[in-house]
């Protein structure tokens, strides 16, 4: 099948193997399913994927570049050594996802659903992630420096150590989060001590 300028909606691709140097370029994906799909070491470019499911999809070592994940499911689906470079991920749940390993390179990943995930270390340097749902991560010496995490629920979040320099902070939930020897600049401390209903004078 060629997957060059392609569209496809409503189709189903459960169970496809993909080969390692295979190319998915510039395609639109509207409600398909990869369920159980093995896309190992596969290439995107520019691809848009919309309201798709990618259950129990394997996803290990594949790139994609300036893709688009739109309001996708990926529960159980494995991204060991994925590399994501500018993508979207704008209303997608990956509450489920195996992430251990993934690599990730600016994008958006606003309204993305990450609850209780494990991103401890990870980069997300400059990203933006307006309204994502990052209670409960692990979020360890994970990098937000200049992220917009503007409306972000970060209760119950382990932040110790994460940078948070020049980061948007505004409306943020930090009420709960641990944010012991995290990094912040002026800005982000007085959007911290606002959360707690501090009075800075």
């Amino acid at each position: 099948m060629a997957w060059e300028e392609q569209e496809f909606t409503e189709r189903k691709f459960d169970s496809v193997e993909t080969t390692p140097d295979e190319v998915f370029d510039h395609c639109q994906f509207i409600r398909c399913s990869f369920r159980h799909a093995v896309l190992s070491g596969l290439t995107t470019r520019a691809c848009i994927f919309e309201q798709c499911s990618f259950l129990e999809t394997n996803l290990s070592h594949s790139i994609h570049h300036v893709s688009s994940f739109l309001n996708c499911d990926f529960a159980g689906a494995g991204f060991m050594g994925a590399t994501l470079k500018d993508c979207r991920l704008v209303g997608s749940d990956l509450t489920r996802a195996r992430l251990i390993g993934i690599i990730i390179e600016g994008g958006d990943w606003s309204y993305s659903n990450l609850r209780g995930q494990s991103l401890a270390g990870l980069d997300f340097e400059g990203m933006r992630l307006i309204g994502a749902e990052l209670a409960g991560c692990d979020l360890k010496e994970t990098s937000f420096r200049k992220a917009d995490l503007s409306t972000a629920n970060l209760s119950k979040a382990k932040m110790s150590g994460c940078d948070l320099r020049d980061a948007n902070l505004i409306g943020a939930d930090l009420k709960t989060a641990d944010l012991r020897k995290a990094k912040m600049t002026f800005d982000g401390a007085i959007a911290f001590a606002r959360a707690h209903e501090i009075i800075v004078e």
